[in-house]
């Protein structure tokens, strides 16, 4: 057993005992997508991920989350495409190396991340050895889940994510709804300072929060109100900064996408990949209250033992 969870299974899939799950914390609210290496929300009933092989691309497997509703090697998996012979994600891993073909929504929105060039997916797999969450190499991968955040007319959002980064060596994007131009959100590590920025448009949130080789609990949000402290920057719990204004062209944003600057989305040009794992990813068409951003940051850190400042 693992992190208090108890065993159980139905038609359904995991069915957790006495804990609760991220999406159905009493206040945080419906997320616009939402990926992770656990199961997020109890109505859920899909797959975790979906692997490709590198030895043969045509082998393809669908991940279904184990017994205590995470992502590992004990995983079962159920061919979706060639020839699986493997009853867990630990027998197909082998000595192979396996790419993140899908990461499937849990929101109920349908909204997968996903990314149709195989060498630009990250790996779950590396040589045979199981990732703790999909590791992005920094030069071309990224998963783009197809869905542009300003297509409702409401600029309104928060990004949130776990995160370990394993270089300080390049600047590295994490979340960014840019393809080209300056109308763009996201958040970024600047590696030359060892620092974390939230750019919404033209304007840049910078903080002294030391990146590290630890994981990261990040909180990005925004509210196209003009107001002072639209703009914000949560770090493990701390708020990093909330005196600026901003506005976002909405008609000028793209599409959204993890573990990069800038995609290859919409004839894009990619810019500045993540280096290292994403853990979770979760989006809110809406920038979350403290209480709101307080009671997910307490449940993404009691499960990835991230402490809170």
């Amino acid at each position: 057993m693992r992190l208090g969870l108890s065993q159980g299974l139905s038609t359904g899939g995991f069915v957790p005992s006495g804990v609760t799950l991220l999406l159905d914390e009493d206040d945080v609210p419906a997320a616009a997508v939402a990926v992770g290496m656990r199961k997020l929300r109890e109505d859920y009933t899909g797959y975790a991920m979906r692997v490709t092989s590198y030895s043969d691309n045509s082998n393809i497997a669908d991940v279904s989350f184990d017994s205590d509703g995470l992502v590992s090697a004990s995983s079962p998996v159920t061919q979706a495409g060639g020839s699986i012979t493997a009853a867990t994600l630990g027998e197909l891993s082998g000595s192979d190396y396996l790419y993140t073909t899908i990461w499937y929504d849990q929101s109920g929105n349908g909204r997968n991340f996903t990314n149709s060039t195989l060498s630009a997916q990250p790996f779950i797999t590396y040589a045979g050895t199981l990732q703790d969450a999909p590791l992005f190499d920094g030069s071309n991968d990224f998963l783009g889940c197809g869905y542009e955040f300003s297509s409702t007319g409401d600029d309104d959002y928060t990004y949130t994510a776990v995160c370990k980064t394993s270089s300080s060596s390049t600047t590295q994007g994490l979340f960014s709804d840019l393809q080209g131009g300056s109308f763009n959100s996201g958040i970024e590590v600047n590696a030359v300072s060892s620092v974390w920025r939230h750019h919404v448009d033209t304007q840049d949130l910078v903080t002294t929060h030391a990146t590290s080789t630890n994981k990261a609990l990040v909180n990005a949000s925004f509210s196209n109100d003009g107001s002072s402290n639209n703009h914000r920057l949560r770090l493990d719990g701390s708020q990093q900064q909330t005196t600026t204004s901003e506005n976002i062209t909405g008609a000028a944003r793209g599409i959204l996408s993890i573990g990069c600057r800038r995609s290859t989305l919409n004839s894009g040009t990619f810019v500045n990949g993540w280096v290292g794992n994403i853990y979770e990813a979760v989006c809110f068409e809406t920038q979350l209250t403290d209480a709101q951003s307080e009671a997910l940051e307490a449940n993404m850190a009691a499960h990835y033992s991230i402490t809170l400042a």
